[in-house]
């Protein structure tokens, strides 16, 4: 992927190790604002190595960075699988997870998209996977516009 000029002062381009600090502030924010269980504590070691595995292994992962004047106003993080729960042999490109801060949703968020699915493509997958938690129904019905269907609903219980 090559940079992608969106406006005169904002592009997509891939992510490097050099922009792992400035990823994680917007991974643990996206995770803050969006996740309905605030029980979860982000382990910011664990997390910034699985960022730095995603930018290393360029094969199977990507991280696709929006950037305004230079600074990283979002991001969107995915990875090849082929373990999906329809078992098949198809490869799937699934999002691990994506945000873009506020001023810079709607069409921007729509370009994010737009270039993972191109990267799926890319990379041999024949799906995109993508996923929201359940308090943000409003991106269920962006995803449903772009010919995403609704495929599974995921609980979670923490184990004590």
């Amino acid at each position: 992927m090559q940079v992608y000029k969106l406006a005169p002062s904002t592009v997509l381009r891939l992510a490097t190790k050099d922009d792992i600090e400035e990823i994680l502030p917007l991974v643990l924010a996206g995770t803050s604002e969006d996740t309905p269980y605030k029980a979860i504590v982000m382990d910011k070691e664990y997390l910034k190595a699985f960022i730095e595995k995603l930018v290393a292994d360029v094969r199977n992962s990507v991280v696709i960075l929006l950037c305004h004047e230079d600074k990283i106003v979002g991001f969107l993080a995915g990875l090849v699988s082929d373990v999906h729960p329809v078992f098949h042999t198809s490869k799937i490109a699934t999002e691990i997870f994506w945000y873009v801060v506020p001023e810079f949703r709607g069409k921007y968020s729509q370009k994010l998209i737009e270039a993972y699915e191109e990267w799926g493509r890319v990379v041999g997958c024949s799906y995109a996977q993508i996923v929201h938690f359940t308090n943000t129904p409003k991106l269920g019905e962006v995803y449903k516009s772009r010919g995403y269907e609704p495929l599974e609903i995921s609980y979670l219980k923490e184990l004590k």
